[in-house]
């Protein structure tokens, strides 16, 4: 002041680094102490002027009351603007959750009208198929898979089992010839056995007739005297002795017809034909035979271990791929037609469970809609409750700090801003 002599407020507050409201007040106290002078435009938007103070020149009654008026005026013009402040940000507020609303309710429209589309498309597809024909199929391709790893060994397991059929048919030719050979042997025997039966039997009869001779001589050992009867005894004792043979000879007999039997039995048993050098040969040809598949067999067995056990797995899932196909084809004309079902429950699912996410989705957009509503309605209160806030500060303005030549000014004025702010609701 002493540099300048007079000063706005704002430039003082700008030069000190001070709020302006600040600077004012500060003011007013140098005022009441006579150091400085307050000059209030007319227009209560400008700001005062402090200044020095002549020293003839005295602060009237008169004039303090006007800068009373003014100081009121300005603090009722602040409090206002303040209120019209607040009141066009709760406006803004308002509109963008309007906004927000609106487009929140778009959203659930848009979610339900494709929660619809999915209902109409389940109608569509019909009932969904059993839940056991996907099982059957995803166990038929697993059986197949498995199977197609298997394929690699499939030729060399079926040569095996066909060797192994050929290596029993020549085990079984080499025992139809191995019984030719028997059965010459057998023959031989039975005809070794024919003669000693002959023997036997003919021995037999030679002592039915020593015992006719030794009948007689004993009768006529009875008659005889002398040497006459000593031959005789002699004789006797002679044919007792070859006699006494008989039991022997017949046990003999009975061995060699048993034996003869047993003979005959397995005779029958063996095959026709005749035991020759041809066949003989015929045998070790097929010894040869056997020997070669033997060789091959093992080949294929140490090639693909557990051969036996791949093909008995082979023959296990070829008969399962035949089982779960006659199951399925028991409901269905074809497979392809199963498949399409399968694909059919498949989308079922899908469409069922996006349905399930827009069902969720649906609920929360329509919670946030209900809270997003009631902020809304709160809100008008709010809005309204700050538009009558502003009206009251704005008319306590007028009455008070407005003098009466301006007051038809600051009618038109509000009226002005009123519209203004109508039309800005409006939109």
């Amino acid at each position: 002041m002493q540099k300048n002599k007079k000063i706005t407020s704002v430039n003082a507050a700008m030069a000190l680094g001070l709020p302006p409201s600040v600077v004012e007040e500060w003011a007013e106290v140098l005022e009441e102490k006579g150091l400085v002078k307050i000059v209030y435009p007319a227009a209560p938007m400008l700001s005062p002027v402090i200044m020095l103070p002549s020293e003839e020149e005295t602060i009237t009654v008169e004039e303090k009351e006007k800068r009373a008026r003014v100081r009121r005026a300005r603090e009722q013009k602040a409090l206002v603007k303040q209120k019209k402040k607040e009141y066009i940000r709760m406006l803004k507020e308002l509109r963008r959750m309007r906004k927000e609303l609106a487009g929140l309710k778009k959203k659930a429209e848009k979610i339900a009208r494709a929660y619809e589309s999915i209902n109409r498309e389940l109608e569509k597809l019909g009932p969904e198929p059993d839940i056991e024909l996907e099982r059957l199929l995803q166990e038929l391709d697993a059986v197949r898979e498995e199977l197609a790893g298997l394929k690699k060994y499939e030729k060399k397991v079926r040569k095996h089992a066909a060797l192994l059929k050929k290596k029993e048919e020549i085990e079984q030719a080499i025992r139809e010839f191995l019984g030719l050979r028997e059965k010459s042997e057998v023959l031989e025997k039975l005809g070794r056995l024919d003669r000693e039966e002959e023997m036997i039997r003919e021995s037999l009869r030679v002592i039915s007739e020593m015992k006719q001779e030794l009948k007689q001589v004993k009768k006529d050992l009875r008659k005889a005297r002398g040497a006459k009867a000593k031959i005789l005894k002699a004789k006797a004792e002679d044919l007792q002795a070859w006699v006494s043979y008989e039991k022997e000879v017949s046990q003999d007999l009975r061995r060699v017809l048993e034996k003869k039997k047993e003979l005959e039995k397995r005779l029958a048993e063996l095959p026709e034909g005749e035991w020759d050098k041809k066949t003989e040969q015929e045998l070790e040809r097929l010894h040869k035979l056997l020997d070669d598949v033997t060789r091959e067999i093992k080949a294929i067995e140490e090639e693909v271990p557990e051969v036996g056990e791949v093909g008995e797995k082979i023959k296990a899932l070829q008969s399962r791929e035949q089982e779960i196909l006659e199951r399925v084809l028991a409901s269905y004309e074809t497979e392809k037609q199963a498949r399409n079902a399968l694909k059919k429950r498949t989308a079922i699912q899908e469409l069922k469970e996006k349905q399930k996410i827009l069902k969720r989705r649906l609920d929360e957009q329509n919670d946030t809609i209900r809270r997003v509503h009631k902020i809304i309605k709160q809100s008008e209160s709010a809005v309204e409750r700050a538009r009558s806030e502003y009206e009251e500060a704005k008319k306590a303005f007028h009455k008070k700090s407005v003098s009466p030549e301006r007051k038809i000014v600051y009618v038109v004025l509000a009226a002005l801003t009123a519209a203004v702010i109508l039309a800005y609701l409006v939109v």
